[in-house]
């Protein structure tokens, strides 16, 4: 028992219009929560908690909950130590010191009863930068959404039994019965779906899949968004790894199945809010706030796309690049599927962020049928950058082609981070000149602030004549932080 723990019983009771007094004072009519729905609340505690669990040396195993801990100073203690916490209020502050703060991060929640919801609104500043996030979270207080999580958490653990049983000899087919019929997640449908779950999962032992947060919940649809955390081990290392972008399920008919459904949407890629600097032969440019828009759709589908929103773009054409996308898939341990994709490039750079929350709308028209729509709401913002320190040199034959080439980069400080990424591409033409594109995925150390790439000499059989280096610092809750490096 500590505040956090208090704090989010508090949660608890509150989305569901109750107090904790009531709930103690009558409580076979007020439940507590179970052990399903113990793990949304432990990750609403963790979207405040990760950058400071981080800095105490905490590992990420660590329930901030459940997990025991020793009232010594350090680790969890010191955390605790660091947080001044106000259930009644529903605030929370947290400094690095809290006699001579050089770091101070307050954090807000609102609960909506009607969604039964909590928004966590959160914000961290250091000298110059800083890091403002607006997270909402689906608390499972009612048998609706409990019966989704249920299924959600079904679909997963099949999933990890599925890889783990066929190990290294994994395939797509092994996996395609999770796949609802009308799976469609940024332009893969269930065939494409599943060879790249084969491919990412193929010689991975899955310890325990965790869904720590309900994006979303459709009741009318049955259609339930979460976030989960797996505990994974490969070649003798295990580490905690987020899944990445929400995954979306959906009810079969009116059984218990909840299988795997995407977002539905026709292209990958989408808007992203982002600090950021470019490192070319013309020199630096940034860090700066810039709006990316990169959409990637299956070729010859999608024939033009507009974007609207943040009082930035207008109905504002989103230029379709000359350049074709090669994506590799492997469904099998043996075989490989080659897929073309249209890349549609934009976006600016603004003197000021948009305010998390903000909604911007997508209009793909297609080259046959009527438009699509889709929205994007940010998550989040950031100052902080990302410091590519090596390489330095900017010419085709400092990237190395063909070999392995050492990238290290610092970190940010403002915020928890869920992921570093790390990769690039190759083109065969200079930009606005016909050509394709070559992604590369890039090996990150464990310290995660460098690794080694390997740049292809050849993209779909022609010479690469331009290399790119892109490092990504992805928060928990939406923050990103981006580094690119140009050879050319």
């Amino acid at each position: 028992m500590h505040p956090y723990s208090d704090l989010s019983i508090s949660l608890w009771y509150d989305v569901q219009g109750k107090t904790i007094a009531t709930a103690f004072a009558s409580p076979g009519a007020n439940p507590a929560p179970g052990s399903a729905e113990l793990p949304i609340l432990t990750g609403i505690v963790q979207v405040v908690l990760a950058k400071w669990l981080t800095d105490a040396g905490v590992p990420a195993s660590f329930d901030p909950l459940t997990s025991p801990f020793d009232a010594n100073g350090t680790g969890f203690d010191r955390v605790l130590v660091e947080s001044t916490v106000n259930a009644g209020t529903g605030t929370v502050t947290i400094v690095d010191n809290p006699s001579n703060p050089t770091i101070t991060q307050t954090t807000m929640f609102t609960v909506n009863v009607g969604t039964t919801s909590v928004t966590v609104t959160t914000t961290t500043s250091t000298g110059g930068s800083s890091s403002s996030s607006v997270v909402t979270v689906v608390v499972p207080s009612s048998s609706a959404v409990q019966t989704a999580l249920a299924g959600a958490t079904a679909t997963l653990n099949a999933l990890a039994a599925i890889s783990n049983a066929k190990g290294a000899a994994l395939a797509a087919t092994d996996v395609s019965s999770q796949f609802d019929a009308a799976y469609l997640n940024d332009g893969e449908d269930a065939t494409l779906g599943a060879a790249r779950f084969a491919g990412d999962l193929r010689g991975v032992t899955i310890n325990s899949v965790t869904i720590d947060r309900i994006v979303s919940y459709d009741d009318a649809a049955k259609i339930v968004t979460v976030g989960a955390t797996a505990s994974v081990s490969q070649g003798g290392v295990t580490q905690m790894q987020p899944e990445g972008e929400p995954l979306a399920f959906r009810q079969q008919g009116a059984g218990s199945a909840w299988l795997l459904y995407g977002d539905q949407r026709p292209a990958a890629g989408g808007l992203q809010v982002e600090w950021r600097t470019d490192v070319g032969p013309g020199g630096t440019i940034g860090p700066r706030a810039n709006i990316n828009v990169d959409l990637r759709a299956p070729m010859g589908v999608v024939g033009s796309v507009t974007l609207s929103g943040g009082a930035i773009f207008n109905n504002t054409p989103i230029v379709k690049s000359p350049i074709i996308e090669v994506v590799t898939y492997q469904p099998t341990p043996t075989t490989t599927l080659q897929v073309q994709r249209d890349v549609f490039l934009g976006g600016a750079d603004v003197s000021t962020f948009p305010p998390p929350g903000t909604v911007f709308t997508f209009t793909l028209t297609p080259v046959t049928g009527s438009p699509t729509t889709f929205t994007v709401t940010t998550a989040a913002t950031t100052t902080d950058p990302i410091v590519l320190t090596s390489p330095t040199g900017t010419t085709l034959a400092d990237a190395n082609l063909g070999q392995p080439l050492v990238v290290t980069w610092s970190l940010p400080t403002t915020f928890p981070i869920a992921e570093v990424g790390f990769g690039g591409q190759v083109h065969t033409s200079p930009p606005n000149v016909s050509g394709f594109e070559c992604n590369v995925q890039g090996q990150v150390n464990t310290s995660a602030t460098g690794g080694t790439i390997t740049f292809p000499a050849t993209c779909n059989g022609q010479a690469a004549v331009e290399a790119t280096i892109n490092v990504s610092a992805d928060g928990l809750n939406g923050e990103r932080t981006h580094a690119l490096h140009f050879f050319q």
